[in-house]
């Protein structure tokens, strides 16, 4: 995949200054089942998402007018910071790409397939997957919504400190074989890009079901297969015989820190797991494999990021990110509010952003960056973006961040009792704001 970096304070070429190509495009299934617009979207089933629902409609009239949906409020709070490559911008950049600069033909194509009620007359084309929350791994953003091992961890806390608990089901829609047969396997037959995430995807039995539909009816050449992985384990051998048969297979490794830090943030993973898998994905897999490391950045790592990104770059990885210079991608995380980076301490933001502010990565760059230019400035711009959200009145708004602090040092607290960690002494950085 190629970026290109985009412009944020010039989007005469686009239909709006909300429009987003993916509610024409794609769809989306969360961890219940339940459909979304995007997984950057906090709104699932507060409304009719389907394809050509109440809600979906009124988004695409919405973005036509430019007027902002609480669907998309992740992007808009993420642009107020001003350079910031939303999510929305980020596909408005591969789109770029797709149709040409002036974006001509995608304007065309959505005027064309659009009704005044906001029905189109076209099929999505590409395809996001949760496959249920069953998850080996027990990460300190993430909640039982999409970790079944993360269950009897919040049960816990949650009562330690009088939360109400979070739903913690086990999904069982992903084992409806009428149910995939009636509803998502059409809806995999017409895209050409899937997404499939988890909980972990590798260790669903659906994940395997899916590739061998495909292969069995002869689209697996026209597809490309997109994974969300916490490297955890290796993949599973049927599944490597069975990505020969694909376009494309790419990797997002969840990798957010190293040592110490990343197994506490990403408990029970061990630090040479990751480096195992790592080795792996450099040396051992096809041609039709690319992969990237994408961290999530949240308030306990994001003053650790530097070095982390530092120490990524030194290793010159043969295919690991290599499309993107050696950068990774930044994803940030917005929800639990607890782990979101609003919550940070003033003193320690300002920290944060003088540790930025003295920071250049370029120094760890060599001169073969050049030959992916367009993906690493992409890629810089997304990660001095975060100094930028931290110092940004509107992107910050009203939100409450001691309040929400407190309870994130009271969690914390929680969880080392449970597993015998130390906070403090893996983050020394926070030691006096505890």
């Amino acid at each position: 995949m190629t970026y290109t970096v985009y412009n944020v304070e010039n989007e005469e070429d686009t239909i709006s200054p909300t429009f987003c190509p993916i509610p024409w495009q794609h769809q989306y299934f969360d961890t219940d089942g339940s459909e979304g617009l995007c997984y950057n979207s906090p709104v699932f089933t507060h409304g009719d998402l389907e394809w050509n629902g109440q809600e979906m409609k009124k988004i695409r009239l919405d973005m036509i007018a430019g007027r902002k949906n609480r669907a998309c409020s992740v992007c808009h709070n993420e642009e107020k910071s001003g350079k910031c490559l939303s999510l929305r911008q980020q596909i408005l950049n591969w789109d770029k790409i797709k149709y040409g600069q002036d974006m001509k033909w995608l304007k065309n194509h959505v005027k064309n397939v659009t009704r005044n009620d906001g029905h189109v007359s076209v099929k999505s084309n590409t395809l996001h997957i949760a496959l249920g929350n069953t998850c080996n791994g027990q990460c300190i953003m993430c909640s039982p919504w999409n970790s079944s091992a993360l269950r009897p961890i919040h049960k816990h806390i949650n009562e330690q400190l009088g939360f109400d608990n979070l739903d913690i089901r086990e999904f069982q829609w992903i084992k409806d074989d009428n149910l995939w047969k009636k509803k998502f396997y059409p809806l995999i037959e017409q895209s050409h890009w899937i997404n499939l995430m988890g909980g972990e995807p590798f260790i669903t039995k659906r994940q395997h079901m899916i590739l061998e539909y495909c292969v069995d009816n002869n689209i697996a050449k026209d597809k490309t297969i997109y994974y969300n992985t916490n490297c955890a384990q290796p993949v599973p051998d049927k599944t490597l015989e069975l990505w020969k048969h694909f376009k494309h297979i790419h990797l997002d490794l969840s990798i957010d820190d190293m040592g110490d830090r990343v197994e506490y943030i990403r408990y029970p993973v061990k630090w040479d797991q990751y480096l195992k898998f790592l080795d792996w994905c450099d040396n051992d897999t096809s041609d039709n494999v690319s992969m990237e490391i994408l961290p999530s950045i949240a308030n306990y790592n994001i003053f650790y990021y530097p070095d982390f990104v530092n120490w990524m770059v030194k290793q010159k990885f043969k295919k690991v990110n290599k499309d993107l210079g050696g950068l990774p991608g930044t994803n940030i995380v917005h929800f639990p509010e607890r782990v979101g980076i609003k919550t940070l301490p003033e003193k320690l933001k300002h920290i944060i952003i003088d540790k930025y502010k003295h920071w250049n990565i370029k120094d760890n760059c060599d001169s073969n960056i050049q030959q992916v230019r367009d993906n690493y400035e992409w890629c810089l711009t997304r990660i001095m973006q975060l100094p930028k959200l931290l110092e940004n009145s509107e992107y910050l708004g009203d939100l409450h961040g001691q309040d929400h602090y407190d309870v994130f040092n009271k969690w914390h607290s929680e969880l080392d009792k449970m597993r015998g960690t130390n906070f403090y002494n893996t983050f020394p950085i926070f030691k006096e704001y505890q």
